[in-house]
């Protein structure tokens, strides 16, 4: 009799085991970035600044470090020079179809297969390529676990309620106003299906007093990370002592919004900035934002 209980204990674990596993084996584990990469260009037309081969391996090293499956781009001219950053080997590359050195894009691995979205052109408010569109897709796993995502970089100029109320920044805000409720539409035609909205938003959206950041969440989408001070570095020049200093912005304006579905994905504490050594950006041109990302089990 104990015999015959033990073995009944036995297969029990055993069924209890091959569930688990099965179940671990269907889910998708799926790293996402966003990254302004600052005037990425190997021809610059409207921005007279190169870069050197020392900065585009140097940018190229930190690409590979960020070993993300999908990372949202902006300030990218084109595929050529995004592909000096992301292997043509590893990632298929995709970018908008705005008429400007500045756009939006993506480097997706190609394990993944990828769904062209229609283009979210109404950003571009005055229909004259003076703001950047916004870019969706959807990606798919191997195991049929689909993402959908869209990349935006908003309009500048309008970063906290402060700016809100100041005379010579009241009309980036009303143009932000007008973004932020077209971001919101999309959302809103996107229903339960899991889906991240993430990029430059250029506004502190993690202060809790934040009326975008309110209006956004007010629709289901959280922001993701906490609201630590960016540890972010970058460099300007300083005229008086003729050398490059370094500057830091304590708050995030990159963001990774998750609606409810994506969001019961996000694995706990996966939250990254992915900061660059500071003698690296003194040394080289790299960015003024860095590379923020998330962990999502599908």
């Amino acid at each position: 009799m104990f015999g015959l209980q033990n073995n009944r204990i036995v297969k029990l674990q055993l069924i209890t085991a091959l569930i688990l596993s099965s179940e671990y084996s269907f889910a998708s584990q799926l790293k996402i970035a966003s990254w302004n990469i600052e005037w990425l260009d190997t021809t610059p037309v409207q921005r007279q600044q190169k870069r050197s081969d020392a900065d585009y391996e140097t940018l190229a090293a930190y690409a590979r470090q960020l070993d993300a499956d999908v990372i949202a781009f902006q300030e990218v001219a084109d595929t050529v020079s995004a592909a000096k950053l992301f292997s043509a080997d590893e990632y298929q590359l995709f970018i908008s179809s705005r008429d400007n050195d500045q756009k939006v894009g993506y480097a997706v691995r190609k394990s993944l297969s990828v769904k062209a979205l229609p283009e979210l052109k109404a950003l571009d408010l005055h229909k004259k390529q003076s703001l950047r569109y916004g870019l969706p897709l959807t990606v798919t796993t191997q195991d049929g676990r689909s993402l959908t995502l869209l990349n935006v970089h908003l309009k500048a100029g309008c970063y906290n309620n402060a700016s809100d109320k100041q005379a010579k920044r009241r009309k980036n805000c009303q143009q932000l106003d007008q973004q932020i409720a077209l971001v919101r539409s999309w959302a809103e035609q996107q229903g339960d299906n899991p889906y991240a909205i993430l990029g430059d938003f250029n506004r502190q959206l993690k202060n809790s007093r934040d009326k975008y950041g309110n209006r956004l969440q007010n629709i289901n989408l959280h922001t993701t990370g906490n609201n630590d001070a960016s540890q972010c570095y970058s460099r300007r020049y300083d005229k008086k002592k003729r050398r490059w200093t370094l500057r830091n912005y304590r708050q995030y304006i990159d963001h990774i919004l998750l609606n409810d579905s994506a969001f019961s994905t996000l694995q706990p504490d996966s939250f990254r900035q992915h900061t660059f050594a500071k003698d690296s950006v003194l040394k080289h041109y790299l960015s003024d934002h860095c590379a923020i990302s998330v962990q999502l089990t599908l």
